[in-house]
């Protein structure tokens, strides 16, 4: 009898695929030792209209090659917000639609309604947060404190945040620099997600109306999440 993940047809115990699966799969035999883990994914350059499909992270990365220049597609994202008035969950269904144009499935998920220690394997892992006083809210910090995912994960932020804006007794509006020592919403994220020994591949912000709390969110906000995915896709 052959052995499983052999000459047989049945799927292999590790992988789950058929050796004629495994085989098409980046035209590589995957090894019954192999176990679905998030990974970077590896840029491959092409040449012009070529496509190539390689197991990353335990999921099928397509990549699509467009003039020699390499495109990395995550074939899955999981995306988590804390919006509370309505601006994130906007960002969050634009980044969505965006990847979907491109063939991407992401995921949405309000945290309010995730369990940090069983969030589902994915490419990437987007975190969403607004700012308040300077960091980003508690119930995101504390989500963050407790996910648990395995390191060298990648992950990427994108917060919705109030622009600088001019003192009120100099009238004089705050350098980057300046405004960097307090505005730290996107620091204080990567710090709780990098001491998990978790990995930045992309950190952007759409910025808020600085005169309301709620919003609506600045003229022009979806160039942000544009910029945003670019990033991601590794496209700028």
């Amino acid at each position: 009898m052959a052995e499983e993940g052999g000459g047989s047809g049945r799927p292999d115990r590790g992988t789950g695929l058929t050796p004629i699966q495994a085989e098409t799969i980046g035209k590589e035999v995957v090894d019954a030792s192999f176990q679905p883990r998030p990974t970077e994914p590896t840029v491959v350059t092409s040449g012009p209209g070529r496509s190539e499909t390689h197991p990353v992270g335990g999921f099928p990365l397509r990549k699509n090659h467009t003039g020699g220049k390499p495109i990395t597609v995550f074939m899955k994202i999981e995306y988590f917000h804390a919006s509370k008035f309505g601006n994130g969950a906007m960002v969050a269904e634009e980044f969505k639609r965006l990847m979907a144009a491109k063939g991407v499935t992401v995921n949405v998920h309000h945290i309010r309604d995730a369990r940090p220690k069983e969030i589902a394997l994915a490419d990437l892992y987007v975190f969403s947060s607004p700012g308040r006083f300077g960091k980003p809210i508690r119930s995101m910090r504390r989500f963050l404190k407790k996910i648990q995912l395995p390191q060298g994960t990648g992950y990427a932020i994108l917060t919705t945040e109030a622009p600088p804006s001019p003192d009120k007794k100099t009238g004089k509006t705050p350098t980057e620099e300046e405004f960097a020592k307090y505005e730290r919403v996107r620091p204080i994220m990567n710090e709780l997600l990098q001491a998990k020994g978790m990995k930045k591949v992309a950190e952007g912000n759409v910025l808020v109306n600085p005169n309301a709390l709620r919003g609506p969110l600045e003229d022009g906000w979806q160039k942000r999440v544009e910029a945003f995915v670019a990033q991601v896709l590794n496209e700028g």
